[in-house]
């Protein structure tokens, strides 16, 4: 038998046998498949550097709240698309592409179907409104608003007050006045006696101002309108009138309409 010193001396010669042994027997198990122990991963946090500038370095900061503030969630950015609802329709083409003519604040412009304008898409151009899209938003713009109308009176002097932005539509714009309806010579005793208006638009500013179809136009502001040259000489001159007089021959007698632009 051995005693206990016989023992540790025995221990202490077979230490480095003892010590291969174990490290053999773990090595054996690592590669049977024993599972290794976990290995811990921080997270990826950004670090501001030196050579960035201020701006950077706050959003840097800011954004892993290093110094550990109650920060409130970011603010949703403003929608900043424009409102189609404040838009105007002026009218609209058909033919091999359907086309609107629309004003946008101080600007017309010529949309095609399919087209974009200002984030909204032009989806559907309809008899009576156009469809507009954005997303899942959805608007349908009148093409047509209904706007007050006066009847002309025979006999008596009829006053009409319009704003002057609508009737710097027309007055600045000889198309947009010929979009309105058609205007052809009316011949009286082989002269031109003024001009026969027909297909006046569905509330257009014409029809608005009480004129009927086969009504003629003979003078305005108390200039005979002979022809053409003459129609569009007066024309011209009507941009900076705060009134105009029209006087227009209806089933033979004669309507006086003043219009203040006000």
């Amino acid at each position: 038998m051995y005693n206990l010193k016989s023992f540790s001396t025995t221990l202490l010669k077979c230490w480095p046998f003892v010590l291969g042994l174990s490290t053999a027997y773990l090595a054996t198990g690592i590669l049977a498949g024993a599972t290794p122990l976990p290995v811990l991963t921080s997270p990826q946090v950004k670090i501001a550097q030196p050579n960035q500038n201020s701006d950077q370095q706050i959003a840097i900061i800011t954004e892993n709240n290093v110094l550990g503030l109650d920060n409130p969630a970011p603010k949703p950015k403003a929608d900043s698309r424009p409102d189609p609802e404040s838009w105007t329709v002026l009218g609209i083409f058909t033919g091999g592409k359907h086309m609107a003519l629309i004003q946008i604040q101080s600007k017309t412009e010529a949309i095609q179907e399919g087209q974009e304008v200002q984030g909204w898409l032009l989806e559907k151009i309809e008899p009576t409104h156009l469809l507009l899209t954005s997303g899942r938003e959805r608007v349908e713009l009148s093409i047509f608003k209904t706007k007050p109308k006066i009847n002309l009176v025979m006999g008596q002097k009829n006053k009409l007050v319009l704003d002057k932005a609508e009737a710097s539509k027309v007055l600045n714009n000889p198309n947009m006045l010929l979009q309105q309806a058609l205007f052809k010579p009316h011949m009286q005793d082989g002269k031109v006696g003024g001009f026969r208006i027909s297909n006046i638009k569905s509330d257009s500013l014409l029809q608005r101002m009480g004129l009927h179809n086969n009504d003629v136009l003979v003078r305005i502001n108390g200039e005979s309108i002979d022809g053409p040259a003459k129609m569009m000489q007066v024309y011209s001159g009507l941009q900076s009138s705060k009134a105009i007089t029209l006087n227009v021959l209806r089933e033979g007698q004669v309507l006086t309409l003043v219009v203040e632009v006000d």
